[in-house]
């Protein structure tokens, strides 16, 4: 079976059972929702590290990857972007419910905005750090697979309360701005706005550090005399190309 179904299950599965056991402890149904979504994004790494796994079973010794082996696809960038992009988006309903029924005077508004809050304290930078390193990695038009992702992650977050028929979230919102669902939906796709700008600038911030998030991996497969010897010979050359120059 291939390992990125195997990891796909696994994760529905714990996805799933999360909420069942949320439910259970009568945890509010949109920061269950929001927990068991922020699961998602355990799957790239899950993912990776049974390809590592499938690979160590079949050569001798830890299998190092080429420069092409190390870049990922442009479907496998759509589908570990929207995976971490979704997941940090649920991490900001997680904070922000949990801050809002900190709240003494805690409501359906005071949830709204704690969410705002988070997302500028949380989303933004993960969007940032998660951009970045699908820059680093990405070897085809990963540009427009950060765009996909966002953008469906965003429309993800905002139908999930509904189509888990959490009805009281709909309502709350409709009495608190006198607003139908599309018009809800259309205010937030309006809001990933933001989020595409900021995964752009991190992915192509990513793009430039690509030669050297390669040389990082590889560095990290070598003792550190041999990372010193490489260092002094890089060094050295690049000493006698400037005298020469």
């Amino acid at each position: 079976m291939p390992t990125f179904l195997i990891a796909f299950l696994i994760t529905i599965g714990t996805a799933a059972l999360c909420d069942i056991i949320l439910s259970l402890l009568a945890v509010p149904k949109e920061i269950a929702i929001a927990m068991s979504g922020s699961i998602f994004g355990s799957l790239p790494f899950l993912k990776e590290a049974m390809d590592r796994w499938q690979e160590k079973r079949t050569k001798a010794g830890s299998p190092i990857l080429s420069y092409e082996g190390y870049g990922i696809s442009f479907w496998r960038t759509l589908v570990y972007a929207y995976a971490l992009f979704f997941s940090s988006m649920e991490l900001v309903g997680v904070a922000g419910g949990i801050s809002a029924a900190i709240d003494s005077e805690a409501s359906f508004g005071n949830f709204m905005e704690h969410a705002a809050l988070m997302t500028i304290v949380i989303a933004y930078p993960l969007t940032f750090l998660i951009a970045r390193w699908m820059g680093r990695r990405n070897i085809s038009h990963g540009a427009w697979a950060t765009l996909i992702a966002v953008l469906l992650a965003f429309l993800t977050d905002t139908m999930l309360p509904y189509l888990l028929g959490d009805s009281g979230f709909s309502h709350a919102w409709e009495a608190l701005v006198g607003n139908t669902r599309m018009e809800f939906i259309k205010f937030r796709l309006l809001g990933a706005i933001p989020f595409v700008i900021i995964a752009w600038i991190g992915f192509f911030w990513g793009r430039r550090q690509q030669l050297s998030g390669y040389i990082s991996y590889l560095f990290r497969q070598v003792s550190p005399e041999a990372r010193a010897t490489i260092v002094d010979l890089v060094y050295q050359e690049a000493k006698l190309r400037v005298s020469v120059s």
